[in-house]
């Protein structure tokens, strides 16, 4: 894959003046953290952890690749003691009933209709005036 830039090369150690004299101090950042954002967009996330990599040796003190260091970092899996309730119930019920609240969203629990209406704003302000025991099923039959 090739990314073209929109500026001129940019030396990332020093300044050099084009007549050839020594050099006048740092260099403007290379713009790393635009051209991460830019791969992301594309859906290139393995090019932009490489190209961090690379940004990160060079310009370490850049706060804006701290940001990037924690969006791209390897997701992280924890087991929860929290299991949720068993659906088995819930997806049979949707198996012989679902033709009867066509484009409506149902609330279920333990294979029960709990709540139905045609929004999922509707539905969620019933399930909040009257919370069932658990946690129900929200579904929207088309």
């Amino acid at each position: 894959m090739t990314l073209a830039l929109d500026a001129p090369h940019v030396d990332l150690d020093r300044e050099e003046d084009p007549r050839g004299a020594a050099p006048r101090g740092p260099a403007h950042p290379f713009p790393y953290s635009n051209l991460i954002g830019r791969l992301i967009e594309k859906d290139y996330v393995k090019a932009a952890r490489r190209l961090l990599q690379v940004a990160s040796r060079q310009t370490p003190s850049d706060p804006r690749l701290a940001h990037w260091q924690l969006v791209l970092s390897p997701p992280v899996v924890r087991k929860s003691p929290v299991l949720d309730v068993d659906r088995d119930l819930d997806y049979r019920w949707l198996d012989e009933h679902s033709k009867d609240y066509s484009g409506q969203w149902v609330a279920l629990l333990f294979g029960e209709l709990v709540a139905q209406a045609p929004s999922l704003k509707e539905l969620l302000a019933i399930l909040n005036a009257s919370p069932p025991a658990a946690h129900p099923l929200a579904v929207r039959i088309d």
